[in-house]
């Protein structure tokens, strides 16, 4: 259990220092100030984000049982890879428009809340 939650802590800072270079995460309110094609690639930006940790997670030596983030992920991944960009967008779109008082929240955790929504049965 302690390795597991290790590598979530070292997958956590790692996103957390790579993106706080490169690029910021933006509120539900900023977001729906894109155009539908900025929102489109902003969603498909962040789940590629996912995507990586994800291979990642399954690169690391195989451990006992499967780590929450793989199980997470995978579950996602599986849901999420036959959409489109478009698709994802319109999924994170109707969330915020249902759900006005998360949109002061960062966007990567809006794209998790709307699509593994979308994703359970």
């Amino acid at each position: 259990m302690r390795r597991v939650w290790g590598r979530m802590a070292i997958t956590c800072v790692a996103v957390l220092t790579l993106s706080s270079v490169e690029a910021q995460a933006i509120s539900g309110n900023e977001y729906r100030q894109l155009r539908r094609d900025e929102r489109a690639l902003y969603v498909i930006g962040v789940f590629e984000g996912w995507q990586h940790a994800y291979f990642y997670e399954r690169s690391a030596p195989p451990t006992t049982s499967s780590s929450v983030l793989e199980v997470l992920l995978e579950r996602l991944m599986q849901c999420v890879e036959p959409m489109t960009r478009n698709q994802m967008a319109v999924i994170v779109n109707k969330h915020l428009e249902r759900n006005p008082a998360e949109r002061d929240q960062l966007m990567p955790f809006i794209v998790w809340t709307a699509l593994n929504s979308a994703c359970t049965p």
